[in-house]
Parts: C-alpha cells; structure tokens; sequence
C-alpha cells in the first residue's frame, strides 16, 4: 500500500514560482516569434522618413524602398570590388 504524501505550504510556493516562469517564458517567447513574423509584414511603416541611410532598422526592413537600397549597395559594392581587382593602366609602358 502507497501512501499520498498532500504537499506542504513550501511544495506549493515552489509549484506556484515554477508555473508563473513557465508562464513568463511561453509569453516571452510567443511575443518574440510575433514580432519576428511582423518584420516581415509589408505594411509596416518607415520609422526613418523613408531615409534607408544611417537607419538602425535597415538590416531587417523590407519596405520596397529598402529592397530597392539594399541591391544598389550590392551592385555598388560589387562593382567597387571589380575595378580594385583590375590591374592598373600603366600609359607611359617603355
């Protein structure tokens, strides 16, 4: 034969702390996944004016403005890339 043993005053403190951080942390952890699903939200507004250079945000934007930035960088910098690559004209060749 088993015997219960009925929790104590302290098993329950601990019950009751246990609950609330599991509840904490599921809270947490819902508020970040929704907000991560709004970064991707195309009607989001600009907290920039619509300014894409200097703005904290601009990593994670994509507001059409931003996209259309972000592939001038990439073109620009990849261009840059290609005429550090080239060797460099020598005019007066002996």
């Amino acid at each position: 034969m088993k015997v219960e043993k009925t929790p104590d005053r302290r098993q329950f403190f601990k019950s009751c702390t246990r609950s609330v951080c599991l509840g904490i942390l599921t809270l947490g952890g819902g508020t970040l996944v929704l907000r991560r699903n709004n970064e991707g939200n195309p009607h989001h507004s600009c907290i920039n004016r619509g300014i894409c250079r200097g703005c904290r945000e601009f990593n994670a934007c994509r507001l059409p403005q931003a996209l259309s930035a972000k592939r001038y960088q990439d073109r620009h910098a990849t261009s840059m890339k290609t005429a550090q690559m080239r060797p460099n004209d020598v005019s007066g060749q002996e």
